[in-house]
Formats: structure tokens, sequence, C-alpha cells
């Protein structure tokens, strides 16, 4: 499978879909962290944002919100490519 562009399907807004776009700085990623009240660092790495994450909940379960996340954003992103399906936040919740 070839890549027409590298471009993040989800908002076109010119940025490369990097792990660092799609699960920390994408607008749609900024929504889902939003609905837990946690802020990321848009300019940081991976590495950054889970310590600030970490730091933000104050709980030994850190992670495992986390990677919930990871799986709505990357579910829902896969939905919207491949399926056609639009992204609704409410429904991510």
């Amino acid at each position: 499978m070839t890549l027409d562009s590298y471009a993040c399907e989800i908002y076109l807004i010119g940025e490369e879909e990097t792990v660092q776009h799609l699960f920390w700085s994408c607008p749609f990623a900024q929504q889902c962290w939003g609905i837990l009240n946690l802020q990321t660092i848009q300019t940081g790495d991976t590495s950054e944002n889970i310590l600030a994450i970490k730091d933000q909940m104050n709980n030994q379960f850190f992670m495992t919100a986390i990677i919930t996340m990871w799986w709505t954003i990357w579910t829902a992103r896969n939905e919207f490519i491949f399926k056609n399906n639009q992204i609704v936040i409410q429904e991510s919740k």
C-alpha cells in the first residue's frame, strides 16, 4: 500500500501525521485528552507527555488511561480513514 500523503487525515491542516501529532498535538487528540481534563505538551515528545500526564493524574493507573486514550484515538482515526465514519468526540467518550 502506497500513501499519497503523510498529512493528518482527520483535520487536513497540512500537518504531517507523526506519532507526536496523532496522539498528542492533533486537535482531535487534544479534545480527547480534554475529556479527562488533561493537558499535553504540544511541542514535547512522547516521554515528556507521559510524565506530564502522570503528574496531572497523580494516580498509579495513569498508564492505563494513556493506553486507553491511544487506543481510542487510533480506532477513531482508522474508522474515519478506512470506513468513512465521521469522528464525533462524544462517541469517543
